[in-house]
């Protein structure tokens, strides 16, 4: 009995034959017997998974020990050599996944950080046992984010400065607050708290989604020459940070000097000397600060 055909275990796994034979005499007698071939399986098939990937989403607050998906591998060899065991074979440097090597069950091993990486790729290797066959996959894990991240401003007080005379609407400065979670989580409103001084009450507007602090009202830096003010961000989940924001109103030179009178008359001694005082000359600008020393000439 010879074998002309490849056999396939997985296709056909025994042949049950009838083998005759005869004589040539007359009448020609012939017997049969019933010949049983089982083929005996070798591991000849890698695994094979289900799916060409695996995909799923995760939140970052999810604890240890929670199931994020299965992977499904089949090896169409029979008994120990179609025994898959599941590996991670990259993309999991930090150990933040556990992979049961019968069940295929991928857990959490850490908890994750959506701030920190906010896609995980990993890949999954399918081994049989006994003969050292493989498949691999690719699995991706993104990360959800959730508020677990306050606000905050890279100062605590912001001094800005503008000049005097200048149009309500001017932009003063471009408040920046820093929240660590994204999408509507890191989305920040602001807004004006209540000044220290009363004049000042009225005086700023902050845009709550840019943060550009602007003038409402025209300054005279002869009247007032600082504001201060409180600015609060907040995030969706009510969590607020503030800085305090010093505005400091620089003049600008608008008066001209006005002596005190329209003339001044001294005498002089006939026996003066060479730098004796004789009298002094008063003149007054209502400029303040650098804007207001007045200079004789």
């Amino acid at each position: 009995l010879v074998l002309v055909e490849p056999l396939d275990f997985e296709a056909i796994p025994f042949y049950n034959l009838t083998v005759a034979a005869s004589d040539r005499g007359l009448p020609q007698r012939s017997a049969t017997v019933p010949v049983l071939i089982t083929v005996r399986d070798v591991n000849d098939n890698p695994p094979v998974f289900t799916r060409a990937e695996y995909r799923t989403a995760v939140s970052e607050s999810a604890p240890p020990g929670t199931e994020l998906l299965r992977v499904v591998a089949h090896d169409a060899d029979s008994g120990p050599r179609g025994h898959v065991r599941y590996t991670i074979s990259s993309g999991d440097q930090h150990g933040l996944f556990q992979l049961h090597e019968s069940t295929g069950a991928l857990c959490l091993a850490r908890p994750l950080d959506r701030e920190a990486q906010a896609l995980h790729a990993l890949v999954v290797q399918a081994t049989d046992v006994p003969g050292g066959h493989f498949a691999l996959v690719p699995v991706a894990i993104e990360v959800k984010d959730v508020n677990d991240n306050k606000p905050y401003f890279p100062v605590e007080v912001l001094s800005a400065s503008m000049r005097e005379n200048l149009p309500p609407g001017t932009l003063v400065t471009t408040l920046r607050a820093v929240d660590a979670d994204t999408g509507v989580f890191g989305e920040l409103r602001k807004k004006v708290g209540e000044p220290s001084v009363a004049e000042g009450r009225d005086a700023f507007t902050v845009n709550s989604s840019s943060g550009e602090l602007r003038s409402r009202l025209t300054f005279d830096y002869e009247r007032a020459k600082a504001f201060q003010l409180l600015v609060r961000a907040t995030d969706a989940g009510n969590a607020s940070a503030t800085v305090t924001v010093r505005v400091l109103v620089t003049g600008e030179d608008e008066y001209d000097p006005i002596f005190l009178s329209p003339s001044f008359n001294f005498e002089v001694p006939e026996g003066a000397r060479r730098g004796q005082s004789i009298g002094r000359v008063l003149a007054t600008d209502e400029d303040e600060g650098a804007d207001g020393v007045v200079l004789y000439s």
